[in-house]
């Protein structure tokens, strides 16, 4: 499950790297290319909302199939995009497909014991983060040996041949085999509204967690703006690589998971986002360096994976029948979070560069340390 989660999350991270190249090659300004990223934030989002609840009624093995193979396919149409537009679109639409991911988190806290939840899905988002770092990294050297067409090729050939290995290893799990109807599917999505509302834990640990995210989301782009540009000029493999980092993350997400088994996930929570605010400071004092740069993104990741992995801990505990349905709202309002601080960061790019990006995401840290504070404090 880890690595099906992990091979789907990386349809969103294939562009990263290879921002300055299809700029390049599909005539895009720096803007236009940033939104190869805010989309994929935007897609995975409405994914989220309207597609990642089905995992409550339908059958979690087979939605998770079709997710993933229709991610596989939308990666094959990335290749084939003739323009601008259409670049984006494709993405955008392999993002949504991709939710396919958020499916197997679920699923994977239902299929493990009680007292095992939180490790299980430590795993599969550590598996999330993996497919990440490792779709970032090798998209950037493949670009650079055999064309950046490749990346995606390989990405949707895996995609498929994991899809078939799960389908045969993977139970069922819960949810109904009845056909789904127009009526039933919009009253599924009518019910998002019910933990929202008679949840206030939920309301408190999303919003935290958004504002995690936002701050998160603006080095998607603005670190590879920052690495292609002057002083760096870094080709995209240098660029890939850099994502390795990442690899603090993964270590990280299983030990997240046991820790809020045992208890402690609020003080997790805030930790993650005194490491967010000080990562951004760093970078902000110290971005004109490769070591200040590496030093800060390390401490991001390891914030954003606290963060991510303590509150999904909480909000899985708050409703388990409705597990899928509060995972919709949960990773929607954070991804939409992270679409809003990309798009910022990247539409001020052009004015304010690096000092602006990082100016923003410290704001937004600051924010969700406060929220939090205030949440625990409650």
């Amino acid at each position: 499950m880890a690595l099906a989660a992990g091979l789907a999350a990386s349809a969103l991270y294939l562009a990263q790297p290879l921002l300055d190249r299809l700029s390049a090659e599909y005539g895009l300004s720096a803007a236009q290319a940033s939104w190869l990223v805010t989309g994929t934030q935007v897609g995975y989002a409405a994914g989220l909302l309207l597609v990642s609840p089905l995992g409550d009624v339908l059958r979690q093995r087979r939605l998770s199939a079709a997710l993933l193979l229709a991610t596989a396919v939308a990666l094959i149409a990335v290749t084939a995009a003739a323009s601008g537009p259409v670049l984006i679109a494709t993405t955008v639409a392999a993002s949504v497909a991709a939710v396919g991911a958020q499916v197997l988190v679920p699923m994977a806290a239902a299929l493990a014991p009680e007292d095992r939840s939180g490790r299980a899905v430590g795993t599969v988002m550590a598996g999330v983060l993996s497919g990440g770092l490792v779709g970032r990294a090798a998209s950037g050297a493949l670009a650079d040996l055999v064309g950046w067409r490749s990346g995606y090729w390989i990405i949707a050939g895996l995609l498929i041949l994991t899809t078939l290995l799960l389908q045969r290893r993977l139970s069922d799990g819960h949810g109904s085999p009845t056909r789904l109807t127009a009526t039933r599917y919009l009253r599924l999505l009518r019910s998002l509204i019910t933990p929202l509302c008679e949840l206030p834990a939920l309301r408190r640990r999303t919003l935290v967690a958004a504002l995690a995210m936002s701050a998160f989301a603006i080095q998607l782009a603005a670190i590879t703006l920052r690495l292609s540009g002057p002083p760096f000029a870094w080709s995209t493999t240098a660029i890939g690589a850099f994502s390795l980092l990442a690899v603090v993350g993964v270590v990280l997400m299983p030990l997240t998971g046991r820790l809020a088994d045992a208890g402690h996930a609020e003080i997790i929570i805030t930790i993650g986002l005194v490491l967010e605010l000080a990562a951004w400071l760093l970078m902000l004092a110290a971005g004109s360096t490769i070591v200040g740069l590496a030093t800060g993104v390390i401490v991001l990741i390891a914030g954003q994976q606290a963060v991510m992995a303590a509150s999904q801990s909480i909000v899985y505990a708050l409703r388990p029948s409705a597990r899928s349905r509060i995972n919709a709202i949960f990773m929607t309002l954070c991804f939409a979070g992270g679409a809003a601080g990309s798009a910022l960061a990247g539409s001020l790019w052009p004015m304010a560069g690096w000092t602006g990006a990082c100016t923003v995401a410290i704001a937004l840290a600051a924010l969700g340390l406060a929220a939090q504070l205030l949440a625990h404090g409650r």
